[in-house]
């Protein structure tokens, strides 16, 4: 189904709909975050016999991106006829037990690769940003576009192209974040918000872990604990990547049990989504992830009856090329 078909059928669908609840994945970046609120805004403003609500089971929420969002709730309500799925393609993706989907109807709008398990709606995964889509979406239909949905929709793709730095920026992220601006999108807090107003103790422990990296063949390799700061856990990631002499960042953070591992890269010729499904995860060609029973102890990595310190594990990563 094409992009102008999905949401036509989607505007008939919301006719008839009286409570629809967003949701995205769980530890939300900015696109997820924009996403959410500036869907909320959309349904909201141009649908106002709905009622919509943003679900965000508590969790450390990076302020960077944070400020957007208005009110959220943790679980859905009784009341909620349809549920969309935003910037994730599965339901395990979220904070939430499965069992809370039951007997719900589940739509998904996202941008990263689809799988078999993948929850029906519009996959793009050409756009830059699940908020380009969105935006894109708006603008098709003609829907209304407050400043506060603009402003959420811009961070959300301002934050997933880094900027306007990764590969990922196109034209039509441009042109969307054109129209945005036009139509009041607040782009100096955006700018100040995101990549500003950092402390001084998170730039002392930005300090103490970046003492912690370790380069071996490329590949720059760093473990994190679970307490560690969001914003930190988001910012040094793309500080890896955009190191000299690094092809691929590579980020483990300790999370209950297991491990949830980052890649990033800025080289072309290199793809870490089939990095990522290597061990059992996906996601984009420069940014990727996936999810690794284990346990990170006093700086190792316990993993499939191994133990990896970061550069045994930066070596283990290299054995998985060419990619």
């Amino acid at each position: 189904m094409n992009i102008s078909d999905f949401w036509h059928e989607l505007t008939h669908q919301l006719k008839s709909l009286r409570h629809i609840s967003l949701i995205a994945h769980k530890n939300p970046d900015g696109d997820a975050m924009g996403a959410l609120e500036g869907m909320r805004c959309l349904l909201s403003d141009n649908f106002p016999h709905l009622v919509v609500d943003v679900v965000m089971p508590q969790e450390d929420f990076d302020a960077h991106v944070f400020w957007v969002m208005g009110k959220t709730e943790e679980n859905f309500s009784d009341t909620t006829d349809c549920i969309i799925l935003l910037d994730a393609p599965r339901l395990t993706r979220t904070a939430l037990p499965l069992e809370v989907f039951a007997d719900k109807k589940v739509l998904c709008i996202d941008h990263h690769e689809s799988f078999e398990d993948s929850i029906p709606g519009y996959v793009d995964s050409h756009a830059s940003a699940t908020c380009l889509i969105l935006t894109e979406m708006a603008l098709t239909l003609g829907w209304k576009i407050s400043v506060q949905a603009a402003t959420a929709l811009l961070m959300g793709i301002y934050t997933d192209t880094g900027g306007f730095i990764h590969r990922s920026t196109d034209t039509r992220s441009f042109v969307a974040a054109a129209e945005l601006m036009r139509l009041g999108a607040d782009q100096v807090r955006i700018s100040t918000e995101v990549f500003g107003n950092y402390t001084l103790p998170y730039l002392h422990d930005l300090g103490r872990w970046l003492l912690s990296i370790v380069i071996v063949d490329g590949i720059a390799c760093l473990f994190l604990w679970a307490n560690t700061n969001a914003a930190l856990k988001n910012h040094i990631i793309g500080f890896l990547s955009g190191l000299a002499g690094v092809d691929i960042a590579c980020v483990m953070v300790d999370i209950e049990w297991v491990i949830k591992c980052s890649f990033r890269t800025r080289k072309d010729t290199i793809d870490v989504n089939e990095l990522a499904k290597k061990l059992w995860g996906g996601g984009h060609k420069k940014a990727s992830g996936c999810i690794l029973d284990g346990r990170l102890h006093e700086g190792i990595f316990h993993w499939q009856w191994q133990e990896y310190s970061p550069t045994t594990f930066a070596q283990f990563i290299k054995t998985l090329w060419p990619l």
